[in-house]
């Protein structure tokens, strides 16, 4: 194992052993606050958060760890939270701002 900070990390990164209570950012508490989890694609966290949250309807987190989620660029579109990818808008819509939660016509 490799000591990082407060933190000894396991060589798969997938999970730290919380050594204090503090997980970093993009990692998420174990139920029984022992451990320290990637959040999931979709969801993201800052340092000392106890738990992922999703991302926000027009934001979205393709890849694990994430410390804040993107906003879905222009031509593109999520309404739902914990999106991994925008939807690009169908034939005959359209958006012209970033983070937009609908297609336009």
């Amino acid at each position: 194992a490799l000591l990082v900070g407060a933190a000894s990390l396991r060589s798969s990164m997938a999970s730290l052993r919380v050594v204090q209570s503090v997980c970093p950012a993009g990692f998420g508490q174990t139920s029984d606050a022992a451990d320290c989890h990637k959040c999931p694609a979709g969801s993201w966290s800052t340092q000392g958060s106890a738990e992922c949250g999703l991302c926000e309807p027009g934001t979205y987190s393709a890849w694990t760890g994430a410390d804040a989620c993107a906003a879905c660029p222009v031509g593109t579109w999520t309404d739902e939270p914990g999106t991994r990818a925008c939807k690009l808008c169908p034939a005959g819509k359209w958006t012209n701002t970033t983070r937009s939660t609908l297609e336009s016509t």
